[in-house]
C-alpha cells in the first residue's frame, strides 16, 4: 500500500517514522525513525496493520492501533504512483533520445525536439525544496514526445493528467496545446488531451480549457467526448497547475489551482469504454497543432482519477533542487587601481540575468584570479558585499570567481563604470579619490591624493607636494546605469564621460587636494580624475576614480483623500477596513527635491510602510497590506514622474493610524537607512459591513401555566424572564475578518436604533375564519447593548417589549400554537456601514397555544328573602364551540369593584342589595369557588310595590382577552359579560316541567 499523513510523520512499533514522499511506500527498514515520547506510541505490535477509513470525506488509512493522542486526523490519501512523472530537472537538452527523465520509476523516459530549453530563474514552486528546473517551450516548435505512450495509457478505464503550465501568449486566436496523444492532422480533440482555447466552441464560453478522451468504443473518425471550462481560465504570465480526470463512466473534470472547476458543455457521448487510440505522448503541443508558448513542469500522468484533495497534493509537492544557485556572481570594480593601495570590489549574488533580484539564501564565493590578492577570500554572505583587492605590480589582470556551496548556475559578469569587463589595470602612480557616502544633495568634503608607489618600502607616497595642478574630473553613473542629473565640484558641474572638465586644484605637502561635491540624485557614482603632466612631468600620466553612494534624504507619501481624522466624527470616514487606498511616494534630497533615480538600481530599491496606532489606544496594530509598483508608473501603470511609485494598501482595521515610509532593503545600496516624514493621521478607518447572527431567538411567556400552558388571544405577551432574544452584530473587514478595535470607545458607531426590526404583522400559518392570517400587534422597545468580544456586539431585546394576537371576531378559531417572526432587516451604523447578508427571520419560542376566550356570566333568580349566587366561568372557543377553560387558574377579580350594578327599571334600588366583598378572587379551572362566588344579599319581602320587576342588570370589568363579542347585529365591539340578577321569583323544582303561578 502507498499511504501518507500529508506533512506530518506516522508511527510504527513505538517509533516515529519520518514521513515518506506521497506516493513512496514505508521504508522497510528503521533507516529514518526517531524515539516517541510514551505518551504518544503506537502500542507495540509485531506487525503493521492497515484498515481503511473514511475521514474528514477522504479515504485514507489508520496505522496497527492507535494510542490516546495519536490518532490521524486531516489525512489527505496519497495516489497510487504516477505512471510516468517529467520533472524536467535536465540543465541541457540536444534531442538526445531518452534525455527527459521519466522520474516515476518507470522508465518512461521522453525526447525533446525543436531544441526545447530548461529554466530555473522562476519556478511554480520557488526555493529549495521547490519545483526548480522546468521545460522552456519557444511556442514554435519545441516539444517532448514519447513514442511509447500507448503501452501505459491504452487500456485504462481512469487517468489523470497534470502539469504546471505558464502561457506567455497572448489570448488572442490561442489554441495551445499542454499536450496531446495522436496525429494533430485532422485537428480533432478526438484524442486524450488538454489545451487552451480562446473561442470554446460547443459551450459559449471565451478563453477556456479544454479537455477530451478518446475510447475504444468510440468513432475514431469523430468526437468522443470533450469538455469546455466556464469563461475566464487561461491565464498569461502566471503559473497555473492544470489538471483533468476521466473515468470510464464517461465523466471527465477540469481542475485549476487544485480545486474542480465548472464546465461550460460537453460534447460527444462516449468515453464509457477503455482509454484508447494513444500512438504516443506529445507534451507542449494540442489537437489544433499550436505549440505551447511558455513553461510546463511537473507532468505527471496516473492511471486512476484522483480526488480533489489528492490533486492539491500533487500540486503541492516540492524537492531539493540540485546546483540551486544564484543565475551568476557579478563583480563591480574600478577599472583601475594602485598597487600600493587596495581596490573595492562590489561582489553580488544574482537570482537572475540582469541582477535585479539578489541571491536570498547564503553564498560562499571564492576568488579565483588573480590569485592570493583578495581580503577576505573566501567570503561568506547573502545577496552582497565588499571585498578588497591588492595588486602590487603595475599589470592588468582579470577578475575571476566561484560560488561554491551552492553553485552559480552560469558564468561571473564583472562590470566597470556600465561597461561589462572584467580587466582592470594597477599602475604604480595615480590618484586615490575619497568621497564619502552621503545624503543626496548635500555638499561633502572629498579628497584627491596624489601617489605613488615608493620603491623601497612599496606603500604609497605623496606624488604632489604643495603645489596647483590641472585635473580633468568626470563622473560616471555606476548604479543605477544612466541618470540626469549631474555632479557639481565646487559650485560647478562636471560632465558625466570622459576627458571631463579641467579645474586647477591646489595640493598640500600630503599631496591631498580638498573638493567640494554635490549630487542632487541618488545611487552609486564613479567619480574620475586624469592629469597628463607637461613641460619637466611630459609623460606622466596619473589616473584615479573613486566612487560614492547618495541616498535620499528622506520619503514622502500623499494619500489621496486622506481626511487626517484625529478622533471620531461624522464627516471623517476615509475608507473601509481592508479597502484599497492608492498612496504615492516620492524619494526625495536634502532640498525636498525628487531624486529620479530611485528605484532604478540593478536591484531595485523599495519603499515600505510601517504603520503606528493613533486611536484607538490601546487597539490591535496588524499590519498594512499593499506594495508599491515600480517607480516612474503612476497608480493606473502609465508612465509617471521618476523618483516617484504608486501602491495599492489596504489595512484590516478601524482605527487610526500613522504610517512612515521605510527603505526596504534596510540600507540604501549598502550604505545607510533611509526613513521618512510619518503622515500622522491616517483614517478613520470604518468596518467593510457587518455580519448578523441570532444567538437566541428567546421565547414568549405564557399567560397562564397551572395546567397546560395557554395564553388567550387579545393579551399583551412578553418575553419568559432570562428568556429575550439575543442577536450579535460583528464588524467585517473586506476580507471578512472581524475589526477588533470597533467596539473600542468612541468607534463602536452602532447602538439599537442600527439594527432594523421588522415584527411581523400576522402569524405565518394561523388563519382567521375569513382565511387570512392572525393579526398580531408588537411594540419593541429598545435593545439593550453589550460587548461580547473584541469587535462583536450583541443586543439583547427589552423585556418591556409586548406582542399582542388581534382579537376581532374573525379570530374565533380553534387553539393554535404561534408561528410568528421578527425580521433583523439589517445594520447600518452612524457612519452608514450596513450589512450586506439577507434579512434574519428570529422565531422565538411559544411553549403554549393561543386560545380564544370569555368570561361568561349566567343569568340568575330567586327568592328575594334569600341571597342570590351570579355564576361565572372562564372558556375557551375549542373550534366548534365554547367550553370552560379548565386550565384558567390565572384570571383574577375583585367584588364588588370589578361589577356595575344597573338598578334601572327595578323596583329595587340601590342600596336594597349589594355584593359580598371579594378581594383578590380566582378562577379555579375555569370556574369560582364557593368563598370567591359572586353573591347578591336578598333585599328581603316587600320591597317592592311591583314584585315582578325585580331584576338587577350586572356588568363584570374583565381584561380585553377575556371580553367578547357579546353584542348581537354584527358589532364590531368588545364588551364585558352581563348577567340579569332577578328577586322574587322561586327558582322551582328541577323534575317540574311545566310550572304556572295563579293569583
Amino acid at each position: 500500500a502507498r499511504f501518507s499523513k500529508q506533512g506530518e510523520d506516522f508511527y510504527r512499533n513505538g517509533k516515529l517514522w519520518v514521513n515518506p514522499e506521497c506516493g513512496a511506500s514505508p521504508p522497510a527498514t528503521p533507516s529514518a525513525e526517531r524515539d516517541v515520547p510514551p505518551s504518544n506510541r503506537l502500542s507495540e505490535i509485531s506487525n503493521v496493520g492497515f484498515r481503511s477509513e473514511n475521514l474528514s470525506g477522504d479515504d485514507a488509512f489508520e496505522i496497527g492501533q492507535v494510542a490516546v493522542g495519536t490518532r490521524w486526523t486531516d489525512v489527505v490519501n496519497c495516489s497510487p504512483g504516477p505512471l510516468v512523472e517529467y520533472r524536467m530537472e535536465q540543465t541541457s537538452l540536444d534531442g538526445t533520445p531518452g534525455e527527459v527523465v521519466d522520474t516515476s520509476g518507470n522508465n518512461n523516459d521522453a525526447t525533446s525536439q525543436g531544441g526545447l530549453g530548461t529554466g530555473i530563474d522562476d519556478p511554480a514552486i520557488a526555493g529549495n525544496p521547490g519545483t526548480c528546473r522546468y521545460g522552456d517551450f519557444d511556442g514554435d516548435n519545441d516539444q517532448i514526445t514519447d513514442n511509447d505512450a500507448g503501452d501505459y495509457l491504452n487500456g485504462l478505464e481512469a487517468v489523470t493528467v497534470m502539469a504546471w503550465v505558464y502561457n506567455s501568449a497572448s489570448f488572442s486566436g490561442n489554441d495551445r496545446g499542454i499536450f496531446f496523444t495522436d496525429d494533430t492532422g485532422s485537428g480533432k480533440d478526438n484524442r486524450l488531451g488538454l489545451r487552451y482555447d480562446t473561442n470554446g466552441f460547443f459551450g459559449g464560453a471565451d478563453d477556456v480549457i479544454k479537455a477530451s478522451v478518446y475510447t475504444d468504443e468510440c468513432d475514431p473518425d469523430q468526437e468522443c467526448l470533450q469538455v469546455e471550462t466556464v469563461s475566464g481560465l487561461m491565464a498569461q504570465n502566471q503559473w497555473q497547475h492544470i489538471a483533468m480526470t476521466w473515468t470510464t463512466d464517461g465523466e471527465i473534470k477540469v481542475y485549476v489551482n487544485g480545486n474542480e472547476v465548472s464546465t461550460s458543455g460537453t460534447q460527444g457521448n462516449g468515453g464509457t469504454g477503455a482509454l484508447a487510440g494513444v500512438e504516443r505522448l506529445d507534451i507542449g503541443q494540442g489537437a489544433k497543432g499550436q505549440r505551447w508558448q511558455g513553461r510546463i513542469d511537473e507532468f505527471r500522468a496516473f492511471g486512476v482519477a484522483l480526488t480533489e484533495a489528492e490533486i492539491m497534493a500533487e500540486m503541492n509537492r516540492a524537492f531539493p533542487c540540485s546546483g540551486f544557485g544564484p543565475n551568476h556572481i557579478r563583480l563591480t570594480h574600478p577599472g583601475r587601481g594602485l598597487t600600493c593601495s587596495s581596490s573595492q570590489v562590489i561582489v553580488e549574488a544574482c537570482a537572475n540575468q540582469d541582477c535585479t533580484d539578489l541571491f536570498e539564501d547564503p553564498l560562499d564565493v571564492t576568488f579565483t584570479s588573480p590569485a592570493d590578492n583578495w581580503v577576505p577570500n573566501p567570503v561568506t554572505f547573502t545577496g552582497q558585499t565588499d571585498v578588497q583587492l591588492n595588486v602590487t605590480e603595475p599589470s592588468t589582470v582579470t577578475l575571476g570567481a566561484n560560488a561554491v556551496s551552492p553553485s552559480a548556475r552560469n558564468a561571473t559578469r564583472c562590470f566597470s563604470g556600465g561597461s561589462e569587463t572584467c580587466q582592470m589595470t594597477f599602475l604604480d602612480a595615480g590618484f586615490v579619490i575619497d568621497v564619502p557616502d552621503h545624503v543626496s544633495g548635500s555638499v561633502v568634503n572629498g579628497s584627491i591624493t596624489a601617489v605613488r608607489k615608493d620603491d623601497e618600502t612599496e606603500r604609497c607616497v605623496p606624488e604632489f607636494s604643495d603645489e596647483s595642478k590641472d585635473v580633468s574630473l568626470w563622473s560616471q553613473y555606476s548604479n543605477p546605469s544612466g541618470g540626469s542629473l549631474s555632479v557639481s565640484i565646487d559650485g560647478g558641474a562636471v560632465p558625466t564621460a570622459s576627458p571631463g572638465s579641467t579645474r586647477s586644484l591646489e595640493f598640500d605637502g600630503d599631496g591631498v587636494a580638498t573638493i567640494d561635491l554635490r549630487y542632487p540624485d541618488v545611487g552609486r557614482v564613479e567619480f574620475n580624475a586624469l592629469h597628463e603632466g607637461t613641460g619637466e612631468s611630459e609623460g606622466l600620466v596619473m589616473t584615479g576614480v573613486g566612487d560614492f553612494v547618495a541616498r535620499p534624504a528622506y520619503f514622502t507619501l500623499d494619500i489621496l483623500d486622506n481626511p487626517e481624522a484625529s478622533s471620531v466624527s461624522d464627516d471623517n470616514v476615509f475608507v473601509a477596513a481592508g479597502e484599497d487606498f492608492p498612496v504615492t511616494v516620492s524619494s526625495r534630497n536634502i532640498d525636498d527635491d525628487i531624486t529620479p533615480n530611485f528605484g532604478n538600481e540593478s536591484a531595485p530599491e523599495g519603499v515600505v510602510l510601517n504603520p503606528s496606532l493613533v486611536a484607538p489606544v490601546g487597539g490591535d496594530l496588524p499590519d498594512l497590506e499593499g506594495a508599491f509598483g515600480e517607480f516612474g508608473l503612476g497608480c493606473n501603470g502609465d508612465d509617471d514622474q521618476d523618483g516617484t511609485a504608486c501602491g495599492n494598501f489596504n489595512w484590516p482595521e478601524v482605527g487610526i493610524i500613522g504610517v512612515t515610509p521605510t527603505l526596504a532593503s534596510g540600507a540604501y545600496l549598502g550604505s545607510e537607512n533611509v526613513t521618512g516624514n510619518e503622515v500622522a493621521n491616517v483614517g478613520r478607518f470604518v468596518p467593510a459591513s457587518f455580519a448578523m447572527q441570532i444567538v437566541d431567538s428567546g421565547a414568549v411567556a405564557p399567560y397562564c401555566s397551572a395546567g397546560n400552558s395557554f395564553a388567550y388571544i387579545g393579551q399583551d405577551l412578553g418575553w419568559s424572564p432570562g428568556s429575550e432574544p439575543l442577536v450579535e452584530v460583528r464588524a467585517l473587514a473586506t476580507a471578512g475578518s472581524t475589526t477588533r478595535n470597533y467596539t473600542m470607545g468612541s468607534f463602536l458607531r452602532l447602538d439599537s436604533s442600527g439594527v432594523e426590526r421588522v415584527a411581523a404583522s400576522a402569524d405565518e400559518t394561523a388563519l382567521s375564519t375569513l382565511g387570512a392570517p392572525l393579526s398580531v400587534d408588537t411594540l419593541l422597545d429598545p435593545m439593550a447593548r453589550s460587548v461580547a468580544s473584541p469587535g462583536v456586539i450583541r443586543f439583547r431585546f427589552s423585556g418591556a417589549d409586548s406582542l399582542r394576537y388581534e382579537k376581532e371576531p374573525a379570530a374565533q378559531v380553534a387553539p393554535f400554537n404561534p408561528d410568528y417572526r421578527i425580521a433583523i432587516d439589517r445594520v447600518r451604523d452612524q457612519d452608514n456601514v450596513t450589512s450586506t447578508q439577507p434579512a434574519l427571520s428570529l422565531q422565538p419560542g411559544f411553549a403554549f397555544d393561543m386560545r380564544y376566550g370569555r368570561v361568561v356570566l349566567d343569568n340568575a333568580f330567586g327568592p328575594e328573602t334569600l341571597p342570590l349566587t351570579i355564576p361565572m366561568r372562564a372558556e375557551y372557543f375549542d373550534g366548534s364551540r365554547f367550553v370552560t377553560n379548565v386550565d384558567e387558574s390565572c384570571w383574577m377579580f375583585n367584588l364588588p369593584d370589578d361589577v356595575t350594578l344597573d338598578f334601572s327599571g327595578s323596583a329595587l334600588g340601590d342600596g336594597d342589595t349589594e355584593l359580598s366583598p371579594v378581594v383578590d378572587g380566582q378562577a379555579q379551572a375555569g370556574t369560582v369557588v364557593d368563598s370567591d362566588q359572586m353573591v347578591l344579599s336578598a333585599p328581603g319581602e316587600g320591597k317592592s310595590e311591583d314584585p315582578g320587576n325585580r331584576g338587577i342588570e350586572l356588568e363584570l370589568a374583565v381584561p380585553v382577552w377575556l371580553q367578547h363579542f357579546w353584542q348581537q347585529g354584527g358589532s364590531n365591539d368588545l364588551s364585558d359579560p352581563t348577567a340579569l340578577a332577578t328577586f322574587g321569583v322561586f327558582r322551582g323544582n328541577d323534575r317540574i316541567i311545566y310550572w304556572r303561578e295563579v293569583r
